[in-house]
């Protein structure tokens, strides 16, 4: 098992980008809701997830809202997730996030296989977002995060900054664009490398007060462009169901699902995303919202 472990870690990173093997994990969807919908988000951005997929998002939120994932990744690896949003005065928003990833304990061996101890690695992102409504129908959005990876060989940390637009042209339709991890890059092992830039242009579209559709075309360092999509649909006050689609097919990922929970001011949901035969991946999130602070102008 921790031999598949490293194996794993080594893929992620060779697969992800050979520019960016410290910080792969920043491409690792944060929470159950955008993950049942095959992380298409930022065109919705319309809770606590909007800290990471678009920070323009906060300019329309209305309330307050914490939220806590927990994901069971690959074989032996975690991710944790805490976001805060918080709507001010006069279309301003502020928000933060942290991702924390980390390993069971792995076998570390010589060359004739004999074990000489155990280590752990860790990631984690830190971050402030910032979200003004501009007018009633745009918005726009800034994160300065700290990043840092810790394990045996080296400690190493850098910053970096997500910036974000969002235009509802009508009260049904909403489009939204973002660029994440924008930064000089990480050293590790005495070498730079660039930090995953992610771009995402989305757009999400509500026929129905119960039904949203949400579509993304995403882009990795600048590479050839991929699409998501996802579909969430009330079936009742209390439940929701999901669907997510991604073409992305380096990612190993195609389909996802979920479903959400509404008990009072309570969100708990739920997402599995199947990675080919390196088996499912499971998320649970937990979202409290507080009460109505501002209108959205």
């Amino acid at each position: 098992m921790q031999y598949i472990t490293i194996l794993l870690c080594m893929i992620i990173s060779l697969n992800a980008s050979a520019q960016s093997p410290c910080t792969t994990f920043l491409r690792i969807g944060i929470d159950a809701r955008s993950a049942g919908l095959g992380e298409a988000f930022c065109g919705l951005s319309d809770d606590v997830g909007a800290v990471y997929y678009n920070p323009a998002g906060l300019g329309f939120i209305e309330k307050a809202e914490v939220s806590l994932t927990h994901t069971s990744w690959l074989e032996d690896i975690g991710i944790e997730y805490g976001g805060l949003a918080y709507p001010l005065v006069d279309g301003h928003a502020i928000g933060m996030n942290m991702t924390y990833l980390h390993t069971q304990d792995i076998i570390e061996r010589d060359i004739q296989g004999t074990a000489t101890g155990r280590f752990r690695v860790y990631n984690l992102s830190a971050g402030l977002s910032y979200g003004y409504q501009v007018t009633k129908k745009v918005s726009l959005g800034a994160s300065l995060k700290h990043i840092s990876e810790s394990n045996p060989w080296s400690k190493t940390s850098t910053n970096a900054v997500d910036a974000g637009v969002m235009w509802h042209p009508l009260s049904y339709i909403s489009l939204g664009a973002s660029i994440q991890n924008i930064g000089r890059g990480i050293k590790a092992s005495k070498n730079e490398y660039n930090l995953p830039l992610i771009s995402r242009i989305g757009m999400a579209y509500k026929p129905i007060d119960n039904c949203v559709l949400i579509m993304d075309c995403i882009s990795f360092d600048g590479k050839k462009s991929f699409m998501a999509a996802g579909i969430e649909y009330g079936i009742s006050q209390a439940m929701i169901l999901r669907a997510g689609y991604e073409t992305n097919h380096e990612n190993m990922v195609s389909f996802s699902g979920g479903m959400g929970l509404k008990i009072g001011e309570y969100h708990l949901d739920y997402a599995f995303v199947p990675h080919d035969d390196l088996g499912l991946t499971h998320r649970v999130s937990i979202c409290v919202k507080g009460q109505k602070i501002r209108d959205k102008g």
